[in-house]
């Protein structure tokens, strides 16, 4: 299977790399090395998401719970100080096709 690669607008290339085991593992680079938003680095922004109100959250102190449905991860809820965020994943003929913003639940 190919690898799946995606670019955000904050200039993160993210790629989604086959496991071999129907598994994937996301590798997370910045395109460039400069501060975005001050003094937030776009390597920052990424372990520091913004939901879908616009805050920005800490992924690495969240709670998370991960589903998965025929061996697929169907969705990822990342949840702190009681907000619970969710992202989902679409698939089309069992390859990964999409990923949602954080959406607060």
């Amino acid at each position: 299977m190919p690898d799946i690669q995606s670019e955000h607008s904050l200039g993160l290339k993210r790629r989604w790399v086959d496991n071999g085991d129907g598994t994937y593992s996301e590798l997370v680079a910045a395109a460039v090395a400069a501060p975005v938003g001050g003094a937030t680095s776009a390597l920052q922004s990424a372990a520091s998401p913004k939901d879908s109100a616009g805050t920005v959250f800490d992924l690495e102190s969240c709670s998370r719970v991960l589903t998965y449905s025929a061996g697929n991860l169907i969705s990822d809820a990342a949840t702190y100080g009681g907000v619970t965020r969710v992202r989902t994943y679409t698939y089309v003929a069992g390859l990964l096709t999409g990923i949602s913003l954080w959406v607060v639940q």
